[in-house]
């Protein structure tokens, strides 16, 4: 297991969960996981959120092959098509259906260090966003970098998104990437865009945001807080998600390439399971 995990979230309506529109995936095995906000302007972009972030936990496309990302989004938008009951709609429903969902998107992936600083026990990492949910990366209780928007200005901006219809003059979505290094015991916090945005504010005010204190907090405390800075205006009222991944020791080098070999083929026979599934609509 290369990192061990905890996962918080609270729906912009208490009295209604089911609106909850944020979506996360973890596989702490292969190092993988994502996080993703279904635009709630647009219909059953729940739905289309949690598609996302299964398939980019479970297989992340590779962004640097020619055609594999755009042939990914296909078998995503054809999983969320086969996954509408329309026979059920209301005639605004169907008229909204037209538009389609959107939803932002963050995936990280992990894997051992093969520099000299991997003989501490460390990690590299690649993480990939479209639009404005968060990478925070926490060591020794601060926080060393966000990523890909670290201005709180910034969330004040319409996110770019990934849509489940395109129109033909419509640019393909902009992926942001970035790569690093992680050591043991190292956080790498996911968020959606109004806990970022609130962290964010934090950094810019001189202070450190808790997210150290925050992995031994129950969900309870997690439902407190917000709901406490909801009260102060200190956050903006909306589907509030966070996941805090703690890096764990990698593999002694003896065993380094042997794990490599076994996370490629893990890597290998899920992407095929989940394009395949995706494709089918299983």
């Amino acid at each position: 297991m290369i990192f061990e995990s905890r996962a918080f979230w609270l729906p912009k309506d208490l009295a209604v969960p089911d609106a909850y529109e944020d979506a996360y995936s973890l596989d702490p095995e292969a190092g993988q996981a994502a996080i993703c906000d279904g635009v709630s302007s647009a219909i059953f972009s729940g739905v289309w959120a949690r598609i996302l972030a299964a398939s980019l936990a479970g297989a992340p496309p590779d962004i640097e092959t020619p055609g594999e990302f755009d042939n990914w989004l296909k078998a995503c938008r054809k999983a969320w098509r086969d996954s509408v009951d329309q026979a059920d709609l209301a005639w605004h429903q169907k008229a909204k259906l037209e538009e389609g969902a959107a939803s932002t998107a963050l995936w990280i992936e992990l894997f051992p260090d093969d520099t000299d600083a991997g003989s501490q026990g460390g990690y590299r990492f690649r993480c990939r966003a479209v639009g404005d949910c968060c990478l925070l990366h926490v060591r020794n209780e601060h926080v060393l970098s966000a990523f890909p928007m670290d201005s709180s200005g910034a969330y004040e901006q319409d996110p770019v998104a990934l849509r489940t219809r395109v129109a033909k003059q419509d640019a393909p979505p902009t992926i942001e990437s970035v790569e690093g290094e992680c050591q043991t015991g190292d956080l790498l916090v996911l968020a959606t865009d109004a806990v970022a945005a609130w962290a964010v504010r934090r950094l810019e005010s001189g202070e450190q945001p808790e997210f150290e204190w925050m992995w031994n907090w129950r969900d309870e405390d997690w439902r407190a807080f917000i709901v406490g800075l909801r009260d102060e205006n200190r956050i903006r009222h909306d589907d509030s998600t966070l996941l805090l991944l703690k890096v764990l020791p990698a593999a002694p080098d003896g065993q380094t390439e042997v794990a490599n070999q076994t996370l490629d083929r893990l890597k290998e026979s899920k992407a095929g399971r989940w394009l395949r599934n995706l494709a089918h609509g299983d």
